[in-house]
C-alpha cells in the first residue's frame, strides 16, 4: 500500500496540475485522514529517495518544503479535511514570491497546527529577507511564529505577548515593498518637500531616523486635519524613497526603520481614507496611480480597507472603480481568504459577492470551497456568485447546488443554470423527477420553458401527460405548469401537446389546457393586428 506521505505527495501533485478537480480531491483527502485514524505520519524534509515514480514525487513535495522552509511536518487523528485541503494548495503553489518563507508561515497560520504540526525553519536562516516576514528586534526575543489577526483589530502598533516593553514587531507580516518604483512627488507644503528632500539626501542610517519620524508626524497631522495633498504627498513619497533606498542598501537597519514610519500610518482609518480617494480621484490619472502603489504597499490591510470601499460603494460608478483597483493588488485574494473565513456571516457574503465580481481562476476556487459553509445564505449567494463563470468547474459546481439541503440554495441554482441554456439540461431534466420541494420544482420547469430546445418539449411533455417518475406526476398543479412551459415554448410540437390534452381525464388539466390553448391564439391575435396597423 501507498505510504501515507507518499498519497499526500500525490495530492499537492494533483492540485498543482487540476486546481478545480475538487471532487476529485476531497474524496483523495477523505481516504488519507481515515488512515490517519490509524497510521498519523511525519514527513521530515531532506531525506534520500529512490527514481521510481511515487518517490520522485515524495522528492518534488520534499523540494517545495524546503523552498518554504518547512523542517517537517505531521498530520495526526486530529487533521481536519479542510486543513488538509488547505496545506495541499499551499503547497501546490510555486515559491516565486518574494520571501517564500514568510508568505507559508503566514498562510500556514491559518491552518490548526493541533492537526497538522510542523516545524518551520527560523527567518534568521532564510535568504533574501524583506520586510514581509516578522522580525524580532532583539537578537535574544524569542521565535514568534505568524498569526492571523482578527478582522478590525488595529495591527503592526502591538507588542509581543509575553516579550519585553522594549521589543516591538517589525513591518507587519500584511505590508511589503512596491512592486516598481514611485515617482517622489512635488510637495507644496514646504515642510514636507524639506522633509522629503532630506532623506533623499540622506546616505546615512543615522541621517533617516529623525526626518522618517517628522514625515510620519506630518502625514498624521495632515490625515487629522482633513489635508488630502499633504497626506498623499507624504504617504507617498515616504514609500518612493523607501524603495530607492532599500534598492541601493537592503540592510536591515534601514528597512526597519521605514517600516517603523510606514507602520505608523497604518491605523484601518487611514487605510480606509485612501480606499474612499481612489475611487473619488480616479480621473485623475496622477493621483489614482499613487494611490493604488500605496494600497499595495499595505498589503492586505491595504486590500481590506479598498473591499470595505467597494462594499459600501455608494454608486455603480465608485464601485467599478473599486473593483478595478483590487484587481490591481496583489494581496487582494489573501484578504479574501481571511474574509471568507470570519466568524461573520455578513462579512463572509460580502466576501463571496466580490469573489464572483473578480471571476478569475482564484476567486473561482474560493468559491467552490464555500460550497461547504454551514449557513445556506451563504451558499446561496455562493451560487449567485458562480452564475457568471462559464467554466466548466463552475458548471459542476452549480450541479452539485441542486442537491443541497436548502431549497433556497437549490432555488438559487436552478435560476443560474437556466442562464446557460442547453449545457445546463443534464443538470436541470432530473429535477423533474425527483424535486420535492413546489418552489424549486416550479422553477425548474420554467427554466426549460426558457432554454426552449426539443430536448426540453419531450421532457415537458413528458410531465403535462403525468408520464414522469415524480411523486406528484398525477397532480393536476404539476402537470399544468408544465403545460405553462410549452406554451410559452410555442412550437408546434409543443402546442400539439397541450391541445392533445383537450381530452384528458382530469377535469381541472382539461380545462387548464383549453384555456392555455384559447390564451395563446388571443395572444398571436392580437400580434398579427399589431404587426398589420398601418
Amino acid at each position: 500500500m501507498e505510504s501515507l506521505a507518499g498519497q499526500f505527495a500525490r495530492l499537492v501533485a494533483d492540485v498543482a496540475a487540476r486546481p478545480a478537480a475538487l471532487v476529485e480531491h476531497r474524496a483523495t483527502i477523505r481516504m488519507l485522514v481515515r488512515r490517519l485514524q490509524q497510521e498519523p505520519f511525519t514527513l521530515e524534509v531532506g531525506g534520500d529517495s529512490s527514481d521510481d515514480a511515487v518517490d520522485r514525487t515524495l522528492a518534488s513535495l520534499q523540494a517545495r518544503c524546503a523552498a518554504y522552509g518547512v523542517e517537517s511536518f505531521s498530520m495526526t487523528s486530529k487533521a481536519a479535511e479542510a486543513d488538509v485541503l488547505d496545506l495541499a494548495r499551499l503547497l501546490a503553489t510555486e515559491p516565486t514570491q518574494a520571501d517564500p518563507v514568510a508568505f507559508f508561515a503566514a498562510r500556514a497560520s491559518a491552518i490548526d497546527a493541533r492537526g497538522i504540526p510542523r516545524k518551520l525553519r527560523s527567518r534568521s536562516t532564510a535568504t533574501a529577507p524583506d520586510d514581509t516576514a516578522p522580525i524580532i528586534e532583539s537578537a535574544s526575543a524569542p521565535i514568534v511564529e505568524a498569526s492571523s489577526t482578527p478582522r478590525g483589530t488595529p495591527r503592526g502598533n502591538g507588542r509581543l505577548s509575553g516579550a519585553p516593553e522594549d521589543v516591538e514587531l517589525a513591518p507587519d507580516l500584511r505590508s511589503e515593498r512596491l512592486g516598481e518604483a514611485l515617482r517622489v512627488p512635488d510637495a507644496a507644503n514646504p515642510h514636507i518637500a524639506a522633509l522629503l528632500a532630506q532623506l533623499q539626501d540622506a546616505e546615512e542610517i543615522a541621517l533617516v531616523t529623525e526626518p522618517l519620524r517628522e514625515l510620519a508626524d506630518a502625514a498624521d497631522l495632515a490625515f487629522r486635519t482633513g489635508r488630502v495633498d499633504d497626506l498623499l504627498d507624504a504617504m507617498a513619497g515616504l514609500v518612493a524613497i523607501e524603495y530607492a533606498q532599500q534598492e541601493r542598501d537592503a540592510s536591515d537597519e534601514r528597512r526597519r526603520e521605514f517600516g517603523r514610519a510606514v507602520r505608523r500610518l497604518a491605523p484601518p482609518l487611514i487605510l480606509r481614507q485612501l480606499a474612499v480617494l481612489r475611487h473619488r480621484l480616479g480621473a485623475d490619472a496622477t493621483a489614482a496611480a499613487r494611490l493604488q502603489a500605496l494600497l499595495d504597499r499595505y498589503g492586505t490591510d491595504g486590500a481590506e480597507a479598498l473591499i470595505d470601499e467597494w462594499a459600501t460603494a455608494a454608486n455603480p460608478a465608485s464601485r467599478a472603480i473599486c473593483l478595478e483597483a483590487l484587481q490591481g493588488l496583489r494581496r487582494t485574494h489573501d484578504a479574501l481568504f481571511d474574509l471568507v473565513r470570519d466568524v461573520d456571516d455578513a462579512t463572509v457574503r460580502v466576501a463571496t459577492r466580490l469573489l464572483g465580481a473578480l471571476a478569475d481562476a482564484r476567486a473561482e476556487s474560493m468559491l467552490l470551497e464555500l460550497l461547504r459553509h454551514p449557513k445556506e445564505l451563504v451558499r446561496r449567494d455562493v451560487v449567485a456568485a458562480l452564475e457568471p463563470l462559464t467554466s466548466v468547474a463552475a458548471l459542476d459546481a452549480l450541479g452539485v447546488a441542486l442537491v443541497d439541503d436548502a431549497p433556497l440554495v437549490r432555488l438559487r441554482a436552478v435560476h443560474a443554470l437556466a442562464a446557460r441554456g442547453e449545457a445546463a439540461l443534464p443538470n436541470l431534466l432530473p429535477l423533474l423527477d425527483r424535486e420535492d420541494d413546489p418552489e424549486v420544482l416550479a422553477a425548474a420547469v420554467m427554466a426549460l420553458a426558457a432554454i426552449g430546445t426539443p430536448d426540453c418539449v419531450q421532457a415537458l411533455v413528458r410531465v403535462a401527460y403525468g408520464e414522469s417518475a415524480h411523486p406528484r406526476k398525477r397532480l393536476a398543479e404539476y402537470r399544468l405548469q408544465a403545460c405553462r412551459a410549452l406554451v410559452l415554448i410555442r412550437t408546434p410540437q409543443a402546442m400539439a401537446a397541450v391541445q392533445g390534452l383537450r381530452d384528458d381525464r382530469d377535469r381541472d388539466v382539461r380545462s387548464g389546457a383549453v384555456r392555455l390553448v384559447a390564451q395563446a391564439a388571443r395572444r398571436s391575435t392580437i400580434s398579427m393586428r399589431a404587426v398589420s396597423a398601418p
